[in-house]
């Protein structure tokens, strides 16, 4: 009988040993690592993507499954990276696209003697396919240009600052106006699906001359100073990456520019611009808007044609339409600090808004 007692306490001895080894095994093998996953979960769950990584040399069901995971976590962990960008991407948007928008539409002060205004309105926000600029040039001439890229939108908008870089890099080191103008088809090249259309004009004060070369645009106007109209011809072809341009392809005219007399440059924006009932404002309205003007100032202009294709109710979502007019003005005295330049979206309309309202500062180029 004692042998008997002795017996089963030595077999409950083991056995309770035995429990107590595979306690200890099942908890270091088993239950602590399934823990440190669900902490690690949780952990993960809340948002902390750096979580502890799986022991590579575990193995089993449990290894596959931290294994597992592990690759989830870093899925999250890549997923949250790409939503911080997409916010400060978004962010970035406004200042962005505005940014876009004032290089678009920027103009340098012109030289001595020349006003200009303009603006540019796109058919999509505020990034267009339209581009323009005014460049004082180092023989007292100035030159103002005005582009427009097939289509609008951003992909459009993008090519035309590269355009317009290109036009204002030719104009500052005194290349030739076919010489800028070749300068651009070569920006092109890689664009097939895109072309622009382009105006450089070039007004000198000194000698009553009007040079411009047309690149396939809208033909400009010309507004004499007894009211009469002329139009500015094309001089070439439009420039696209899959046409020839030897030197020549785009010639330069000339004609005489007397005070009073007022250049216009717009885009098709605006001449082909519809209204409800499929209407265009057509040529024919811009000139009598321009005939009739009262006061014959580039400021004027701009915004008196601006505001009849507002009453003309014109679908502005169709294209874009840019305006530029140039004119000459008074001469600058030496000391009399930067000329002038009229913007139609913040100066008042009038013949006296030249004497009633000081220069403004010089505006730095965006693109400079």
């Amino acid at each position: 009988m004692k042998g008997v007692m002795l017996y089963v306490l030595g077999l409950a001895a083991a056995l309770l040993l035995a429990a107590v080894v595979a306690a200890v095994v099942l908890q270091r093998r088993y239950l602590a690592p399934a823990g440190a996953l669900a902490q690690d979960l949780r952990r993960t769950s809340s948002g902390d993507t750096t979580a502890g990584r799986a022991d590579p040399g575990r193995r089993g069901w449990l290894g596959r499954l931290t294994r597992e995971a592990d690759r989830v976590r870093e899925r999250l962990a890549r997923s949250e990276r790409a939503s911080r960008r997409d916010q400060e991407a978004l962010v970035q948007v406004g200042p962005a696209v505005r940014g876009l928008h004032e290089i678009l539409a920027a103009r340098d002060d012109p030289g001595p003697g020349i006003l200009t205004a303009g603006d540019v309105r796109a058919a999509e926000g505020l990034i267009a396919g339209d581009y323009l600029g005014t460049v004082p040039l180092t023989d007292g001439t100035t030159a103002v240009f005005l582009g427009d890229v097939c289509g609008h939108g951003v992909a459009a908008g993008l090519l035309a600052v590269r355009l317009k870089s290109v036009v204002m890099v030719g104009l500052r080191l005194g290349a030739g106006l076919d010489t800028c103008v070749r300068a651009v088809h070569h920006a092109l090249a890689g664009e097939e699906e895109r072309f622009t259309t382009l105006t450089v004009a070039v007004l000198d004060p000194r000698r009553s001359t009007l040079t411009w070369v047309n690149a396939g645009h809208e033909e400009p106007f010309l507004r004499r100073a007894d009211g009469t109209l002329e139009r500015l011809a094309t001089t070439g072809p439009i420039v696209h990456p899959l046409l020839p341009a030897p030197p020549g392809t785009w010639g330069t005219r000339s004609t005489r520019l007397d005070p009073g007399d007022l250049l216009v440059l717009s885009t098709d924006g605006l001449t082909e611009g519809r209204c409800g009932s499929g209407e265009e404002f057509g040529e024919q309205r811009v000139a009598g808007v321009l005939s009739g003007l009262a006061d014959p100032s580039p400021l004027a202009a701009v915004t008196t044609l601006y505001t009849a294709a507002e009453r003309f109710a014109i679908d502005w979502a169709r294209d874009d339409v840019s305006l530029l007019a140039a004119a000459l003005g008074p001469a600058r005295p030496a000391a009399a600090g930067p000329p002038r330049v009229e913007t139609a979206a913040t100066q008042p309309l009038g013949p006296s808004a030249d004497r009633a309202e000081p220069p403004p500062r010089p505006r730095p180029d965006p693109l400079a």
